[in-house]
């Protein structure tokens, strides 16, 4: 019999309505995929605990005791029962809060009425006839430690006429766990192939394939796409190999130094070239987490050149070396869809490359300033940008791959966080901003008991006017050392006083202290062409260890600021 409501007083004696809401978890676990994130045996872990049901009033009974038909906007204003569901699995869940009615139940469902809220806001309100399969709410992809807080208000039927029935029903939750499928980052070599698609035009066309090695080529507006930050260093992917790993080089020139008392760029363990030694000693030493990032077994083609950049040069001498340098033949593919000056590798600098310039001449090839490619000897110093080989399956992290937004890739370090990360536990590379100036950071060093951070300015100092200041340095004074240079005429003593006080706020100019400046210690010792560079740093040159574990010479200043 259905119930139809009558219109009538209310002039009935007291109704007596028992609604007794049951905590029941009820959990059914659904497929589940973790794709190179957790075993499949895992998911049989997930089967309990995964929601929790908790009752404000710690009660699991409601009694609607001696309750009068009343109509809805009385009923509206009783007392709520308030529970609050929570997800405590690992993953993502749906779920669904239903009113499951016990076999007990007299009353016509028709007659008792019911508001349901999630949070302060009204989601339905109706008699729980209507309720759809027993459902009051439906939650979709609901998170990890995701919380819901719920309400239900119930009353009986103003036109309510039958007595003395009796109600009972479970508050009843069920969940399952949807299909979850973590995807695999993309690897940056399939980002770039993506990019380069994107990038093709009628005007721009950004490789040259050659020997199933895809080259990037041409200009910076056309190549701009291949930018990537690793161990706080801008990079450039210069080319794609069948294997999927990456050549990069560095986005400009990283160091000044003399290729080499020869041409080789590697002889053997007792003689390396300045420059091999400097790339895989000093500067692989400032790659984070390298061994799981760059290929260390990689093989750089140091064949001799016949004095013409598009020589493409024959597999002849191939070295087996962490990091290394473009030769000729690669810096000529970099350009060859444009001219020497636009190419995307020209950095008004000029650098090394990694190969003799021919058999008849004992120079090795460079990048001159306006981006043509020269030669000069080996003894000569000049800009170095070191390459290195990516690994195949790195992932991109975030990023779109141009200059403001380059790559990030998985392994990296992480981003440092404000007012929680010390400085010295970043890497050589990164930036800082110091008292609204921009530093790098070069390195760390242990002073006394303190392990400290040596930073270096970004830009020129520069005078009001933005115009570059230039200083001399005393002809026969040791930077630092003697009172002839005491005026600002010389940069040791600008330095260390006018700019350092204007720098500087904390710095105390009577006592010559500071509260975030320690004194540090400058190398001034003269590196040579015929002992090589870590002489400047090191007592001996030795070719085993780095300029960072060497015995240091006894050439040193100290003081806050130097070069």
């Amino acid at each position: 019999m259905d119930y139809v409501p009558n219109k009538r007083s209310l002039k009935k004696r007291g109704i007596l309505i028992v609604l007794t809401i049951i905590m029941t978890l009820s959990f059914s676990l659904g497929a589940i995929y973790f794709i190179n994130k957790f075993e499949d045996s895992r998911a049989n872990e997930l089967a309990t605990g995964l929601i929790s049901l908790e009752f404000t009033e710690g009660s699991e009974v409601i009694n609607l005791t001696d309750q009068v038909p009343v109509l809805d906007e009385i009923g509206l204003k009783n007392t709520p029962y308030e529970f609050t569901v929570k997800n405590t699995s690992l993953v993502p869940i749906n779920a669904k809060i239903s009113l499951e009615i016990d076999n007990s139940t007299t009353i016509h469902l028709g007659a008792v009425k019911y508001a349901f809220y999630v949070g302060d806001e009204l989601v339905k309100q109706d008699n729980v006839a209507n309720i759809e399969e027993g459902v009051l709410y439906t939650i979709e992809n609901m998170g990890v430690k995701e919380s819901l807080n719920c309400k239900i208000i119930f009353w009986i039927d103003y036109y309510y006429e039958i007595p003395l029935d009796t109600f009972k029903a479970k508050i009843k939750v069920t969940g399952e766990s949807f299909d979850i499928i973590y995807e695999e980052p993309p690897t940056i070599n399939e980002t770039l192939v993506q990019a380069i698609e994107n990038a093709t035009t009628d005007k721009c066309n950004p490789v040259i394939v050659e020997d199933d090695i895809t080259y990037f080529s041409g200009t910076n507006d056309c190549v701009n796409f291949n930018y990537v930050w690793y161990s706080g260093k801008l990079w450039r992917v210069t080319a794609l190999y069948p294997d999927g790993t990456m050549k990069m080089i560095t986005d400009d020139v990283i160091t000044t130094i003399s290729y080499g008392p020869d041409y080789n760029f590697y002889t053997d363990e007792e003689n390396k070239s300045y420059i091999y030694q400097w790339l895989n000693e000093d500067f692989l030493d400032t790659l984070y987490n390298y061994e799981n990032i760059i290929v260390t077994d990689a093989k750089w083609n140091a064949t001799t050149g016949n004095e013409t950049i598009n020589y493409k040069l024959p597999e002849t001498t191939m070295i087996e070396a962490s990091v290394g340098l473009l030769n000729s033949y690669e810096y000529y593919m970099s350009y060859k869809n444009t001219n020497t000056d636009s190419g995307y590798l020209n950095v008004s600098y000029e650098w090394w490359l990694l190969n003799r310039y021919s058999t008849s001449v004992s120079n090795v090839w460079l990048v001159v300033n306006s981006g043509v490619s020269g030669r000069s000897s080996p003894s000569d110093t000049c800009g170095g940008r070191p390459s290195i080989y990516l690994k195949s399956s790195i992932q991109l992290e975030e990023g779109t791959g141009n200059k403001s937004d380059p790559y990030r890739i998985k392994g990296d370090k992480e981003e440092a966080v404000a007012n929680t990360t010390l400085l010295n536990t970043r890497i050589s590379g990164e930036y800082v901003n110091v008292n609204d100036e921009l530093f790098r950071i070069v390195g760390t060093e242990v002073v006394g008991e303190k392990t400290t951070t040596k930073l270096n300015k970004v830009d020129y100092i520069r005078d009001t006017s933005d115009a570059v200041k230039t200083k001399a340095f005393a002809s026969k004074v040791t930077y630092g050392s003697s009172a002839s240079t005491g005026s600002d005429d010389y940069w040791d003593y600008y330095l260390n006083n006018t700019w350092l006080k204007e720098f500087d706020s904390t710095y105390n100019s009577e006592t010559k202290t500071s509260s975030i400046l320690v004194k540090g210690n400058y190398y001034l010792g003269k590196a040579t062409t015929s002992t090589g560079y870590k002489t400047s740093i090191c007592a001996t040159a030795s070719n085993i260890v780095t300029t960072k574990e060497c015995e240091k010479t006894t050439s040193i200043w100290s003081g806050y600021v130097g070069l």
